[in-house]
């Protein structure tokens, strides 16, 4: 388990949204490069935005868990 999945508190909902929204305009392009859909990759779109929602919502608590650690100088070791 990731240490960013072993927490569980609130996420600032507009850094979810921005950063999901930063995601999908490269999804978006890349679909587009590729001459793809959602179809292609076997998922609809609404299953892919939800998939991408979490990567969202993992990468902004990753963020907030380690902005943490440094405004407290909380250092973690390997073991931990």
């Amino acid at each position: 388990m990731r240490s960013d999945d072993r927490h569980s508190f609130d996420l600032p909902q507009g850094m979810v949204d921005a950063e999901f929204d930063n995601i999908w305009k490269q999804v978006e392009a890349e679909l587009k490069r590729e001459g793809a859909s959602p179809e292609d990759e076997g998922k609809t779109e609404d299953e892919m935005k939800a998939e991408y929602r979490g990567h969202s919502e993992r990468r902004v608590r990753s963020v907030s868990c380690g902005e943490g650690r440094r405004a407290n100088a909380i250092t973690i070791s390997q073991d931990e």
